[in-house]
């Protein structure tokens, strides 16, 4: 009889671990009938250094099979994001977009709750113009990482995914990197990689 018990708690078992792992909120937007997917974001976005033909986004697009919209402009901070989010992303009709953006606020030592602050106004824009909202973070220190874990809360708090640590590996090997900040060619294949599994959830409604 042991094994007949065991047998009836998989379902159990595995809807508790996945309910688990994607949170008790589903994403916002998962019946969206836009249209575009919007990498929107800084010059990690931008591909600067390899061109957007090899940036993430190209990369990306090529994995999921669908077009993928590179809204990067290099230098960026998150105020720069949210100033021009009307015309990169949501006059474009977007279905799912993915942010991101906090690199360079960090490096101009901008106050991480102004940061924050216009990441969640972003994905408030886009969860209201009726897309999916995907956060990029870029974690800048192994402990008490104040962005990640602020991305985090802001897509707990507005039905939103985050992708973790998207340049691990990358921003401390040379091999990995153009210049002293940007991936090549390999490390955007490596970026693609990540987020393409952080969009499993949501693969299907694309």
């Amino acid at each position: 009889m042991k094994p007949v018990k065991l047998i009836l708690l998989v379902p159990v078992l595995f809807a508790w671990v996945f309910g688990a792992g994607c949170g008790s909120k589903p994403v916002a937007n998962t019946d969206s009938l836009n249209e575009n997917i919007i990498c929107f974001g800084d010059s990690i976005t931008a591909g600067v250094g390899v061109g957007r033909d090899k940036s993430f986004c190209a990369a990306l697009s090529r994995k999921i099979g669908k077009p993928v919209i590179n809204a990067g402009v290099s230098g960026d901070t998150s105020a720069d994001g949210l100033a021009r989010i009307e015309d990169a992303v949501l006059n474009k009709n977007p279905k799912l977009v993915i942010i991101e953006l906090g690199a360079n606020d960090f490096l101009r030592r901008i106050p991480v709750e102004k940061t924050l602050a216009n990441i969640d106004a972003i994905v408030q824009k886009v969860q209201a113009r009726g897309a999916m909202a995907v956060i990029l973070a870029v974690e800048f220190s192994p402990v008490n990482d104040y962005y990640y874990r602020g991305y985090k809360k802001i897509a707990q708090k507005r039905k939103a995914l985050a992708v973790p640590n998207i340049m691990k590996g990358i921003l401390f090997d040379p091999q990995l990197k153009v210049d002293s900040i940007h991936p090549n060619t390999e490390g955007h294949q490596l970026i693609a990689e990540r987020v393409y599994k952080g969009l499993q959830p949501l693969l299907q409604y694309l």
